[in-house]
């Protein structure tokens, strides 16, 4: 005979009177379900010694021993105080059945009864089955589903129908001999389950692991360091010519209407467990990449990581996709002739929908380097060709010598405007160009608002922010209080702009301590400089804190200060470009300047002490010269 453990009474259980106090000589009798034909209940799972009926209970209100009951049989309770008063009746209870436990290799061989339940044990795969009658929905892995061998029966893990583990499809974690079994059994959980949640561990895969099924969750523990088991998920690649994770389809669908909606990918990081080879120079794009993201609308990427990468993050067809918290470290070399790494990078050639990433947002990202390694370019953020419509707020870099590279090169200008929008980036640490703005389209956009840069290197070949193309191309604003820093200027530039047209510069800008704060050359047209310009600790009176070289309608009303003999002049020309020019120089602090007033604003090397029209070889000229200064004072 097969009892149940009662589910009234079974084990330890307590009975209490109306004033909650314990039930002691309480009586417990027990009836065939629905009738007074009494029932036998019995003291243990060997159904061998039958309890009394009624049952006693003891000063605690106990039954003395366990009850368990036929598994054939239903039965009704009556409990009565030891007045035999009865306090309630329970009908119709079944015992509680004991689990039948097995493994996923030979669940389908456990007889079926539907609303049998099982537990499977197998580690990772354990859970609770339950029998259904009719045939089971595919999932090769059995992760969820499992066919019977007896026809129209199937066993369904219970679970929640939304969240699933890739370990319910055979991952095993911690071991690179899983890598490729933790590739297929991460597909198949993502096949399955609206949210895919990845254990505190280590995920060693051997492919691609690719999250390519939209209305998709995937989620990681926490952000891993990238160096230490156990300190969040981490998916590590034993293959150094595939890419660590793909966020989207293998190729573009045919409009962007059919593009992967909704994906959520958090609290990754992915890194490579052997050494990838860098490309060919000409042929960095084609570099494995820890992240690709392509041929999406409305996704998100969140509080993941790059490490050591070749190329951290790459963007290619990613429509008003988010990217918030993420970070690419790097430090070590790879070898070869173009060791190079790219934090970011939003790939704009050649261009698809309405350019490269339409409504592309990066917010609060991170890149740094670390221990120097010798590398090609190495750049936080670089972005290319038809870029379009990308915001990138409060993006970090960290010891990274190229901040941000900007390069219009290769756009198709089919697309139109193609438009930037840095806001409130720091650039720290700096050893190469902080931000460089290059080969815009002629409708091309930037805008440069608030932040900080700071620039580590003495060489000419540093810069703070360093603006090139040609004229009539595009238009940047630099303005919000940026702040342009260096502490060791001895030759490198702050603000450089070089046969780039309509650049501004406001007057919250501040550039301090370098060689040539700003220099304007190369054919530059239409620029405004308002900026704040100040060298109180380094300056060697070797050049002018504006420098402008074969310019044309150039503006300049800068504040200049610093400390004494800090710059050769305020204002510096050369060439006979300079037309249709103004410069103020009301706000320049003579004593900053070596010769004090009289070297305020020099055009072509001729000193200009009195407010008036000038020629662009420096002489006095009339109101139809090229050049118009104001507010020269001591």
């Amino acid at each position: 005979m097969t009892v149940n453990l009662s589910p009234l009474a079974g084990a330890g259980w307590q009975f209490f009177d109306s004033n909650g106090d314990p039930l002691s000589g309480g009586l417990l009798y027990t009836y065939a379900a629905g009738t007074t034909t009494p029932a036998t209940t019995y003291t243990s799972s060997s159904g061998g010694t039958a309890n009394t009926n009624p049952i006693v209970l003891n000063s605690a209100g106990r039954p003395p021993s366990q009850v368990w009951l036929n598994s054939t049989d239903t039965y009704k309770f009556v409990l009565a105080n030891s007045s035999n008063v009865t306090i309630w009746t329970m009908d119709n209870v079944p015992g509680i059945a004991l689990f039948v436990t097995t493994t996923i290799a030979n669940l389908p061989s456990v007889s079926p009864s539907a609303g049998s339940v099982v537990f499977v044990t197998d580690t990772g795969r354990e859970g609770t089955f339950i029998c259904r009658a009719g045939t089971a929905p595919s999932d090769p892995q059995q992760g969820i589903y499992v066919p019977s061998n007896t026809a129209n029966f199937y066993w369904e893990r219970e679970w929640d129908g939304i969240n699933g583990y890739p370990e319910w499809f055979g991952a095993v974690t911690n071991t690179s001999a899983a890598a490729a079994t933790n590739v297929t059994a991460i597909h198949a959980c993502l096949a399955l389950c609206p949210v895919v949640n990845f254990s505190l561990a280590d995920y060693w895969v051997n492919a691609t692991l690719k999250f390519n099924v939209q209305y998709r969750t995937i989620r990681g523990c926490v952000l891993s360091n990238g160096y230490d088991t156990g300190t969040g998920t981490r998916i590590i690649s034993v293959n150094a010519a595939a890419n660590i994770i793909q966020v989207g389809p293998d190729s573009a669908p045919a409009s962007t209407s059919l593009y992967y909606r909704n994906i959520t990918v958090e609290n990754l990081s992915a890194q490579y467990g052997v050494t990838p080879t860098p490309p060919s120079s000409g042929n960095e794009s084609s570099a494995v990449k820890n992240w690709l993201v392509q041929y999406l609308v409305n996704c998100q990427i969140k509080n993941c990581a790059a490490w050591e990468p070749i190329i951290g993050f790459y963007f290619y067809g990613a429509v008003y996709t988010k990217v918030d918290d993420c970070v690419a470290f790097r430090s070590a070399v790879f070898g070869g002739t173009n060791d190079f790494f790219r934090g970011f990078w939003a790939q704009g050639a050649p261009a698809i929908l309405a350019g490269g990433n339409p409504s592309l947002y990066l917010n609060r990202c991170n890149v740094s380097m670390g221990g120097a390694p010798a590398l090609v370019d190495p750049t936080g953020l670089f972005a290319n060709g038809d870029f379009a419509d990308l915001f990138v707020d409060d993006l970090e870099t960290s010891a990274v010598p190229n901040g941000i590279w900007v390069t219009g090169a290769g756009a198709s200008g089919t697309y139109g405007k193609l438009d930037l929008h840095l806001r409130n980036v720091v650039i720290d640490q700096c050893n190469g160009t902080g931000i460089l703005i290059n080969a815009l389209n002629d409708t091309g956009m930037v805008t440069i608002t608030g932040g900080y840069i700071q620039i580590n290197d003495t060489g000419i070949g540093s810069k703070g922010i360093w603006i090139t193309g040609s004229a009539n191309a595009g238009s940047v604003s630099i303005d919000g209080g940026v702040q342009i820093l260096s502490s060791t200027g001895t030759s490198n530039k702050g603000i450089y702009i070089s046969q780039q047209s309509n650049v501004k510069v406001d007057s919250s800008v501040i550039i301090e301590d370098f060689y040539k704060p700003v220099e304007i050359d190369g054919g530059a047209v239409n620029c405004q400089i308002e900026a704040t310009i100040n060298n109180p600790n380094t300056g060697n009176a070797g050049s002018a804190a504006v420098l402008v070289n074969t310019a044309e309608r150039i503006t300049v009303a800068c504040s200049i200060d610093g400390k004494s003999n800090a710059f050769a002049q305020g204002f510096y020309s050369v060439g006979t470009a300079l037309n249709k020019a103004s410069i103020d120089p009301t706000l320049f602090e003579p004593t900053a300047i070596t010769g004090g007033a009289a070297n305020k604003v020099q055009i072509n090397s001729i000193q200009i002490t009195s407010p008036g029209y000038y020629t662009t070889a420096g002489a006095s000229g009339t109101s139809g010269a090229g050049i118009f200064v104001t507010g020269i004072t001591a």
